[in-house]
């Protein structure tokens, strides 16, 4: 689902989108600044899932107007379960990650 309407920082919330394209987007909400891709699996790693979860909370483009959040799940049986493991590292990067591209599309802009 994608709702066009803004009210987050245009450069967050297109770095963000582009940082998440080469999955599948369950949530795409830019009036309350979150994105969250479908569950993700590698085909050599059947029984574990992650799905990213990105939240703007800034109309301007600063360092903490994104939050990123990898959620990760194993596969007991037939039922799934938080793997319960850390993963700030994956997180701070995929955050400034997003801020790159951010300042990227802000620079690009400002020559136009």
């Amino acid at each position: 689902t994608v709702y066009a309407s803004t009210s987050v920082n245009a450069a967050l919330w297109n770095a963000s989108l582009i940082l998440v394209e080469p999955y599948n987007i369950k949530v795409a909400d830019s009036q309350g600044g979150l994105i969250a891709t479908e569950w993700i699996k590698e085909k050599d790693k059947p029984n574990k899932r992650c799905a990213i979860k990105i939240n703007i909370n800034s109309k301007e483009l600063v360092s903490n107007g994104v939050i990123v959040k990898l959620l990760c799940e194993e596969k007991e049986m037939n039922d799934w379960y938080s793997d319960e493991k850390d993963y700030q590292l994956e997180e701070k990067n995929m955050t400034l990650k997003i801020l790159g591209i951010a300042q990227e599309i802000n620079n690009t802009e400002q020559l136009s």
